[in-house]
């Protein structure tokens, strides 16, 4: 049941967990390469003493590859919960701005504040409901293997 894994998915990850993830994410997906503690206290603007322990909390929880060496890189639980909020992100940004008409800076920052608690099923429903759209407002392809 989808109300299930959104419970669990809601009690593994913080809001701000979640926000290590897609800078993670950001800063890994072009270079096909791990990031450092560095990048991401600068990119965060934290210290790095932070950064080391958020990364090490979700390290333990199976979302992210971390070693002082080999730097840090998602797993691929890490991978799929980045793009199902990337998922959930888009398609309520291209909601929000197509029905209500507001621009997709706003549409985005606006969605940023909610996205994480709304259902799969409502997702479904409103991705049917725009027509799967292959794009969000910003111009960013919307996976259709993450819908079922």
């Amino acid at each position: 049941m989808h109300c299930r894994k959104f419970q669990e998915f809601q009690s593994n990850l913080t809001r701000r967990e979640v926000e290590y993830l897609l800078i993670i994410y950001e800063l890994t997906i072009i270079s096909k390469k791990s990031t450092s503690i560095t990048r991401i206290a600068e990119k965060m603007n934290v210290s790095k003493a932070t950064v080391v322990e958020i990364v090490k909390k979700l390290a333990s929880k199976g979302f992210v590859n971390y070693s002082k060496k080999e730097g840090i890189s998602l797993t691929t639980r890490g991978l799929e919960i980045v793009n199902k909020i990337l998922h959930k992100h888009y398609i309520l940004e291209t909601f929000i701005s197509k029905v209500l008409g507001l621009d997709s800076e706003t549409s985005c920052k606006l969605v940023s504040m909610f996205d994480l608690y709304v259902p799969d099923e409502l997702i479904e429903i409103i991705d049917k409901y725009l027509g799967y759209p292959k794009t969000c407002p910003c111009g960013y392809p919307i996976l259709r293997s993450l819908r079922k």
